[in-house]
């Protein structure tokens, strides 16, 4: 998942210094709307370990698990349409203002 916010990040003329700073900040952000648009897709054992993933900080296991339930071109389509807006915005309303 931070490979995907830097590259996402560094589209928006953010250095590595500053993508490290608000990962964390953003990956919570980003996982509760995956978990969300993702649901119906995870089955009932996965959806239960999801929050204790999230209690351990397992951030890239949980990328990983709902990455694998779609395929390439829907995971494209899902990350241009939802992910790629709210990565927009917190740049624009949250990283920006703090790092100018």
């Amino acid at each position: 998942m931070k490979e995907l916010f830097k590259k996402m990040f560094a589209e928006q003329g953010l250095d590595e210094d500053t993508i490290n700073k608000f990962y964390l900040e953003f990956a919570s952000i980003v996982l509760v709307t995956l978990v969300g648009i993702s649901k119906d897709k995870l089955n009932a054992t996965e959806v239960a370990q999801v929050p204790k993933m999230i209690e351990n900080k397992k951030i890239e296991d949980i990328f990983n698990l709902i990455q694998s339930k779609y395929s390439p071109e829907e995971w494209q389509k899902m990350i241009t349409e939802h992910i790629t807006p709210i990565c927009e915005s917190y740049v624009e309303e949250v990283v920006l203002p703090v790092t100018v």
